[in-house]
């Protein structure tokens, strides 16, 4: 997993409603990841190619996608 493919977990609703042109609740978004459905990945303070903080991989964004789409 590179750094292009984590995308901050501050920006998932955007990037589902440009990928989906749905908007997705901040609340649902937390849902998925606390279920586990969305792979989150925590940068840690050190880190100098990133802001520290929670990410989620962009191939889990679009399983998830994928499954909620009809």
């Amino acid at each position: 997993m590179s750094v292009t493919d984590l995308i901050p977990r501050d920006q998932i609703q955007t990037y589902l409603r440009k990928r989906t042109g749905t908007l997705v609740s901040k609340q649902r978004i937390t849902r998925w990841v606390n279920a586990g459905e969305l792979r989150t990945v925590r940068i840690p303070r050190r880190c100098k190619w990133c802001k520290p903080g929670l990410y989620i991989s962009r191939q889990s964004l679009e399983t998830l996608i994928s499954r909620y789409s009809a």
